[in-house]
C-alpha cells in the first residue's frame, strides 16, 4: 500500500517523512535535556504522520490539515519573532542562536512544507 503511494505521490510523502523525522529530532533533543513533553509532542507528530501515510480516511486528511496548519502558524510565528527581534537589541546569546540564517531558513521550509501538504489536502477532497 505505502509503495503504490510512493508512486503516485513521491515528494508529498518525502515531506511528510521529512516533517516527522525534524519533530522527532527536536523530541530527542529535548528529551536529552530531561524535558519530557516535547518528546512527547514530537512522538505524536510522529505517529499522526504515520497514519495519514497508512491510512485512506477522513479523519487521516483532516488531521495532516491540523499538521498542516502547525506547521504554517510555527514558520510565521518564527519569523515574525526575529522581525521582532530585530528591531530591538538581544542581548542574550541563547536567544541570538535560535534566529540564525540556518533557523531562518528551517522556517521557510516549515511553511513551505505546511501550504503544500494544506495545499494537497484539499485537492484530495
Amino acid at each position: 500500500m505505502i509503495k503504490e503511494k510512493w508512486r503516485e505521490e513521491p515528494l508529498y510523502l518525502s515531506i511528510l517523512a521529512l516533517v516527522g523525522l525534524a519533530f522527532l529530532i527536536k523530541g530527542v533533543d529535548y528529551l536529552m535535556l530531561q524535558s519530557l513533553p516535547p518528546f512527547i509532542l514530537g512522538v505524536l507528530m510522529v505517529l499522526g504522520l504515520l497514519y495519514t501515510i497508512i491510512s485512506e480516511s477522513r479523519l487521516s486528511r483532516r488531521l495532516a490539515r491540523v499538521i498542516a496548519v502547525f506547521l504554517i502558524f510555527w514558520g510565521f510565528s518564527r519569523l515574525a519573532v526575529e522581525l521582532m527581534f530585530s528591531f530591538t537589541s538581544v542581548t542574550e546569546a541563547h536567544i541570538r542562536s535560535q534566529f540564525t540564517w540556518v533557523n531562518r531558513l528551517l522556517s521557510a521550509l516549515s511553511l513551505f512544507a505546511g501550504f503544500y501538504i494544506y495545499r494537497k489536502q484539499n485537492l484530495k477532497n
